[in-house]
Formats: structure tokens, sequence, C-alpha cells
């Protein structure tokens, strides 16, 4: 696990005036070759829970131009994240907080698995632009604002924006 800031964006470096200093790759160096335009299937051993989380998930951020080739080991990695964290309180449901060991009763073992993926998911979260603050600091190209706006439901100016 890496320590510190995460690294800036090109666009975020180039709106706050390229602190660095370093060269920027030009706009036409920056075309994504690995871009997707649909969502693949589901790899077979998600399960049922993380398939879900795919199938419902994975097109919008596709849609979104949020979603690259490069970036299914991590979204795969989310999806399991999910389908853990749902068997989990699945099981901690049906057999209870304490389970029956070998030498009595312990904590049933779900419920650490169960932390873990909820702690996983919430990077996942972040990265992917998942949750109102993450898609606070998304920048959409704004050529791509209709887009942002249909997925979010947003279908033109508010009531209380009229006539400003």
């Amino acid at each position: 696990m890496s320590v510190g800031r995460k690294a800036l964006s090109i666009e975020d470096k180039e709106a706050r005036g390229n602190p660095g200093k370093r060269a920027l790759p030009k706009p036409e160096e920056r075309v994504l070759t690995d871009r997707l335009f649909e969502m693949p299937p589901a790899p077979p051993y998600l399960g049922k829970y993380g398939t879900a989380e795919w199938n419902r998930t994975g097109p919008k951020l596709v849609q979104a131009k949020m979603l690259n080739e490069t970036d299914l080991p991590a979204f795969e990695a989310y999806c399991l994240n999910i389908e853990l964290m749902i068997e989990a309180r699945l099981d901690i449901k049906e057999n209870g907080m304490q389970v029956l060991g070998h030498r009595g009763y312990v904590r049933n073992p779900a419920i650490a698995a169960f932390g873990q993926a909820s702690t996983a998911i919430g990077g996942f979260v972040s990265e992917f632009g998942l949750s109102p603050s993450a898609r606070s600091r998304i920048r959409i190209p704004t050529d791509d604002v209709d887009i942002l706006n249909e997925l979010m439901g947003d279908d033109g100016p508010d009531d209380f924006n009229e006539g400003i």
C-alpha cells in the first residue's frame, strides 16, 4: 500500500498551472487505446452477487467513459469484494455472530471477511467515482457532460435554478 497523496491527473496538473513544471503529454498523445465501447461479459467465477454488480455498474461506467480495458482487473476485484461482502453478511445472518469452533463458541470468521471486503470496496468506490464525494472530483470533458447527466438522472435545469 502506498503512502502519501495520489498522483494528480494531467487535467488537474493543467488546471493548477502544472506545479511540477514537468513536460506533459500533448492532447494527441493522450488518446486511450484501451477504451471500452461496451461492457464485456462478467467472468464466470464472479458468483451471483458479483455478476449482478458487474452488469449493473459496469455498463454505466463504460457509457460515462470512466472504465477502460486496463481498469477491468480492478473493477473485477471490486465485484469480487461485493460478492464476498454479501456472502459474509448472509453467513452471519444464518449462523449468528458466534459459531461453534473446536474449543467452544468463537467469533464468526465471516465478520472479519465482511469487514475486509467492506474496506476494500470503499477504496474501489473512490477509484471508480461511485460515491457522491468521488463524483464531485471527476472532471468530465464538455462533450461528455450530457452522458453524465443522463446517467445521474439529470434531465435539465432544476426549478430553483430557473431564471438565473
